[in-house]
């Protein structure tokens, strides 16, 4: 099961579902659309109560089950439960206790210092490669003409000049 504080719902796939054998849970149709990681949609066909322990305490949360292939992720409604509704508060201020005792300096100051040098951080347009974008448009979108911007009076010259050359 993958922690997933961008998930709103805790779900696992119906072939991992069934394969926990899960009898004594109460298993509710349900037609749940989950938007996902890539936009996408995929839709929860049931919801499983089922018991959950976690150090000396129990609860009755909802799992719900995506019949496609779909990684388990606890989100954020059991997280929430299970950990208190400050979890966050308490794992940066863990993170931040840990990290100022351990990194020194002289080590924080080199590692900005590779970042800022990264090539993400390079002037000029950039470019995605190995990457295929999708566009989800409703049915009955249509094109909308947008004006070109105005020209800032302040280098309204430079452009002039720059164009002339």
């Amino acid at each position: 099961m993958e922690l997933d504080t961008g998930s709103t719902l805790t779900c696992i796939s119906k072939a991992n579902f069934d394969a926990l054998n899960l009898h004594n849970c109460t298993v509710i149709p349900c037609n749940e659309r989950l938007r996902v990681a890539n936009y996408q949609y995929e839709t929860a066909s049931c919801k499983a109560m089922v018991d959950v322990e976690f150090r000396g305490k129990s609860w009755v949360l909802p799992l719900f089950v995506v019949d496609c292939k779909f990684p388990t992720l606890l989100g954020r409604d059991w997280i929430c439960v299970v950990f208190g509704t400050d979890w966050l508060d308490r794992l940066v201020e863990m993170m931040d206790q840990n990290h100022l005792n351990s990194v020194s300096a002289a080590q924080r100051e080199s590692v900005i210092g590779r970042i800022k040098q990264s090539s993400v951080f390079e002037s000029g347009v950039g470019e995605v490669r190995d990457y295929e974008a999708c566009f989800d448009l409703k049915p009955d979108a249509r094109a909308k003409f947008c004006k070109a911007r105005p020209v800032p009076f302040a280098i309204k010259d430079k452009l002039e000049t720059a164009s002339m050359s």
